[in-house]
Protein backbone atom coordinates (compact mmCIF):
# COMPACT_ATOMS: atom_id res chain seq x y z
CA UNK A 1 0.00 0.00 0.00
CA UNK A 2 1.42 3.37 -1.04
CA UNK A 3 1.91 6.17 1.44
CA UNK A 4 -0.69 8.33 -0.36
CA UNK A 5 -3.29 5.57 -0.25
CA UNK A 6 -2.62 4.98 3.45
CA UNK A 7 -2.98 8.68 4.20
CA UNK A 8 -6.29 8.80 2.34
CA UNK A 9 -7.65 5.96 4.46
CA UNK A 10 -6.42 7.60 7.66
CA UNK A 11 -7.92 10.94 6.67
CA UNK A 12 -11.27 9.32 5.88
CA UNK A 13 -11.28 7.48 9.23
CA UNK A 14 -10.36 10.63 11.14
CA UNK A 15 -13.05 12.61 9.34
CA UNK A 16 -15.65 10.03 10.30
CA UNK A 17 -14.47 10.13 13.92
CA UNK A 18 -14.58 13.94 13.90
CA UNK A 19 -18.08 14.05 12.41
CA UNK A 20 -19.30 11.51 14.96
CA UNK A 21 -17.77 13.53 17.79
CA UNK A 22 -19.40 16.75 16.54
CA UNK A 23 -22.75 14.98 16.23
CA UNK A 24 -22.48 13.67 19.81
CA UNK A 25 -21.51 17.11 21.15
CA UNK A 26 -24.35 18.84 19.30
CA UNK A 27 -26.84 16.25 20.51
CA UNK A 28 -25.51 16.60 24.05
CA UNK A 29 -25.80 20.40 23.94
CA UNK A 30 -29.34 20.14 22.57
CA UNK A 31 -30.28 17.70 25.33
CA UNK A 32 -28.68 19.94 27.95
CA UNK A 33 -30.56 22.96 26.60
CA UNK A 34 -33.82 21.03 26.73
CA UNK A 35 -33.04 19.94 30.28
CA UNK A 36 -32.31 23.48 31.43
CA UNK A 37 -35.50 24.71 29.78
CA UNK A 38 -37.72 22.06 31.33
CA UNK A 39 -35.94 21.60 34.66
CA UNK A 40 -37.43 24.63 36.47
CA UNK A 41 -40.94 23.31 35.82
CA UNK A 42 -39.91 19.87 37.06
CA UNK A 43 -38.20 21.42 40.10
CA UNK A 44 -41.26 23.51 40.94
CA UNK A 45 -43.60 20.52 40.90
CA UNK A 46 -41.12 18.48 42.92
CA UNK A 47 -40.70 21.21 45.55
CA UNK A 48 -44.44 21.69 45.98
CA UNK A 49 -44.94 17.95 46.30
CA UNK A 50 -42.08 17.41 48.76
CA UNK A 51 -43.25 20.32 50.92
CA UNK A 52 -46.82 18.92 50.84
CA UNK A 53 -47.95 22.41 49.81
CA UNK A 54 -51.62 23.03 49.05
CA UNK A 55 -53.22 26.06 47.34
CA UNK A 56 -53.91 28.76 49.91
CA UNK A 57 -57.63 29.24 50.55
CA UNK A 58 -58.39 33.01 50.40
CA UNK A 59 -61.21 32.51 52.86
CA UNK A 60 -58.95 30.91 55.44
CA UNK A 61 -55.82 32.96 54.81
CA UNK A 62 -57.07 36.43 53.70
CA UNK A 63 -54.12 38.34 55.17
CA UNK A 64 -51.69 36.22 53.13
CA UNK A 65 -53.56 36.95 49.90
CA UNK A 66 -54.08 40.64 50.68
CA UNK A 67 -50.43 41.27 51.50
CA UNK A 68 -49.15 39.57 48.34
CA UNK A 69 -51.68 41.42 46.18
CA UNK A 70 -50.75 44.74 47.77
CA UNK A 71 -47.00 44.20 47.35
CA UNK A 72 -47.46 43.06 43.75
CA UNK A 73 -49.56 46.09 42.89
CA UNK A 74 -47.02 48.40 44.56
CA UNK A 75 -44.24 46.88 42.45
CA UNK A 76 -46.34 46.67 39.28
CA UNK A 77 -45.40 43.01 38.91
CA UNK A 78 -47.46 39.80 38.65
CA UNK A 79 -48.41 37.97 41.86
CA UNK A 80 -47.42 34.30 42.14
CA UNK A 81 -49.69 31.38 42.97
CA UNK A 82 -50.00 31.04 46.73
CA UNK A 83 -49.56 27.82 48.71
CA UNK A 84 -49.52 26.75 52.35
CA UNK A 85 -47.53 23.85 53.81
CA UNK A 86 -49.11 22.29 56.88
CA UNK A 87 -46.17 22.60 59.27
CA UNK A 88 -45.70 24.22 62.69
CA UNK A 89 -42.24 25.43 61.63
CA UNK A 90 -42.34 29.08 60.55
CA UNK A 91 -40.73 29.35 57.11
CA UNK A 92 -41.29 30.24 53.45
CA UNK A 93 -39.84 29.67 49.98
CA UNK A 94 -40.51 30.54 46.35
CA UNK A 95 -40.12 28.50 43.17
CA UNK A 96 -40.92 28.93 39.50
CA UNK A 97 -39.90 29.24 35.89
CA UNK A 98 -40.30 33.02 35.57
CA UNK A 99 -42.22 35.84 37.31
CA UNK A 100 -45.42 34.94 35.43
CA UNK A 101 -45.18 31.23 36.31
CA UNK A 102 -44.16 30.98 39.93
CA UNK A 103 -45.36 29.88 43.34
CA UNK A 104 -44.88 31.21 46.86
CA UNK A 105 -45.09 28.73 49.73
CA UNK A 106 -45.47 29.60 53.40
CA UNK A 107 -45.98 27.28 56.32
CA UNK A 108 -49.01 27.39 58.57
CA UNK A 109 -46.56 28.17 61.37
CA UNK A 110 -45.39 31.30 59.57
CA UNK A 111 -48.93 32.60 59.13
CA UNK A 112 -49.81 32.03 62.76
CA UNK A 113 -46.51 33.15 64.32
CA UNK A 114 -45.72 36.46 62.62
CA UNK A 115 -47.61 39.71 62.94
CA UNK A 116 -48.73 41.60 59.84
CA UNK A 117 -45.59 43.74 59.48
CA UNK A 118 -43.26 40.76 59.94
CA UNK A 119 -45.23 38.62 57.50
CA UNK A 120 -45.14 41.41 54.94
CA UNK A 121 -41.35 41.52 55.23
CA UNK A 122 -41.00 37.78 54.61
CA UNK A 123 -43.41 37.83 51.67
CA UNK A 124 -41.57 40.77 50.10
CA UNK A 125 -38.29 38.84 50.45
CA UNK A 126 -39.76 35.87 48.59
CA UNK A 127 -41.38 38.06 45.94
CA UNK A 128 -37.97 39.59 45.29
CA UNK A 129 -36.58 36.10 44.62
CA UNK A 130 -39.36 35.56 42.08
CA UNK A 131 -39.19 38.90 40.31
CA UNK A 132 -35.37 38.90 40.15
CA UNK A 133 -35.43 35.40 38.56
CA UNK A 134 -33.47 34.09 41.53
CA UNK A 135 -36.28 31.62 42.24
CA UNK A 136 -35.75 30.10 38.79
CA UNK A 137 -32.11 29.35 39.57
CA UNK A 138 -32.92 27.89 42.98
CA UNK A 139 -35.71 25.79 41.45
CA UNK A 140 -33.20 24.42 38.95
CA UNK A 141 -31.17 23.31 41.95
CA UNK A 142 -34.13 21.20 43.12
CA UNK A 143 -34.43 19.53 39.72
CA UNK A 144 -30.70 18.76 39.55
CA UNK A 145 -30.56 17.35 43.07
CA UNK A 146 -28.57 19.95 45.03
CA UNK A 147 -25.21 19.16 43.39
CA UNK A 148 -22.83 20.97 45.83
CA UNK A 149 -20.62 22.81 43.34
CA UNK A 150 -23.50 23.69 41.07
CA UNK A 151 -25.69 24.77 43.99
CA UNK A 152 -23.15 27.41 44.97
CA UNK A 153 -23.72 28.96 41.55
CA UNK A 154 -27.50 28.57 41.52
CA UNK A 155 -28.16 29.60 45.12
CA UNK A 156 -25.18 31.54 46.51
CA UNK A 157 -25.39 33.02 49.99
CA UNK A 158 -25.38 36.48 48.40
CA UNK A 159 -28.90 35.93 47.07
CA UNK A 160 -30.34 36.02 50.60
CA UNK A 161 -28.73 39.41 51.25
CA UNK A 162 -30.09 40.66 47.93
CA UNK A 163 -33.62 39.41 48.62
CA UNK A 164 -33.53 40.86 52.14
CA UNK A 165 -32.59 44.26 50.75
CA UNK A 166 -35.07 44.07 47.87
CA UNK A 167 -37.88 43.03 50.19
CA UNK A 168 -37.08 45.72 52.75
CA UNK A 169 -37.04 48.40 50.06
CA UNK A 170 -40.38 47.16 48.74
CA UNK A 171 -42.06 47.42 52.15
CA UNK A 172 -40.04 50.53 53.04
CA UNK A 173 -39.74 49.14 56.55
CA UNK A 174 -36.61 47.04 57.19
CA UNK A 175 -37.43 46.54 60.92
CA UNK A 176 -40.34 44.32 59.89
CA UNK A 177 -38.06 41.78 58.20
CA UNK A 178 -35.47 42.14 60.98
CA UNK A 179 -38.08 41.18 63.57
CA UNK A 180 -39.26 38.28 61.40
CA UNK A 181 -35.72 36.90 60.95
CA UNK A 182 -35.16 36.99 64.70
CA UNK A 183 -38.34 35.03 65.31
CA UNK A 184 -37.58 32.52 62.56
CA UNK A 185 -34.01 31.95 63.75
CA UNK A 186 -35.31 31.03 67.19
CA UNK A 187 -37.65 28.41 65.74
CA UNK A 188 -37.26 24.87 64.45
CA UNK A 189 -35.45 23.57 61.36
CA UNK A 190 -37.06 23.89 57.91
CA UNK A 191 -39.78 21.33 57.20
CA UNK A 192 -39.81 19.00 54.22
CA UNK A 193 -37.09 17.11 52.41
CA UNK A 194 -33.34 17.98 52.62
CA UNK A 195 -33.40 18.74 48.90
CA UNK A 196 -35.42 21.88 49.65
CA UNK A 197 -33.15 23.40 52.30
CA UNK A 198 -31.62 25.98 49.99
CA UNK A 199 -35.11 27.30 49.15
CA UNK A 200 -36.32 28.25 52.62
CA UNK A 201 -35.83 31.81 53.88
CA UNK A 202 -34.42 30.34 57.08
CA UNK A 203 -32.10 27.32 56.88
CA UNK A 204 -29.53 27.45 59.72
CA UNK A 205 -26.23 25.81 58.87
CA UNK A 206 -26.92 25.46 55.16
CA UNK A 207 -24.07 26.70 52.95
CA UNK A 208 -26.53 28.64 50.79
CA UNK A 209 -27.54 30.88 53.71
CA UNK A 210 -25.37 33.48 55.47
CA UNK A 211 -25.55 33.77 59.28
CA UNK A 212 -28.74 35.45 60.49
CA UNK A 213 -26.77 38.03 62.49
CA UNK A 214 -25.05 39.19 59.29
CA UNK A 215 -28.37 39.46 57.46
CA UNK A 216 -29.86 41.51 60.28
CA UNK A 217 -26.83 43.78 60.42
CA UNK A 218 -27.09 44.42 56.68
CA UNK A 219 -30.77 45.30 56.99
CA UNK A 220 -30.10 47.69 59.86
CA UNK A 221 -27.73 49.64 57.62
CA UNK A 222 -30.45 50.43 55.05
Amino acid sequence: MSTIHLLREQIAANRRAYQLTVAIVVAGLALFGLLVTLAPGVGERSALRDAAAEPADPGRWPRYHNLVQGLSQAAGLPPPRLYVADSDAANAFSVGRDPERSALVVTRGLLTTLNRVELEGVLAHELNHIWSWGARLATLGVALGRVPGLLRLLAPARREFDADEGGARLTRYPPGLVSALRKLSAGSQPPGQPGLRHLWIMAPGDATHPPVDERIAALQEL
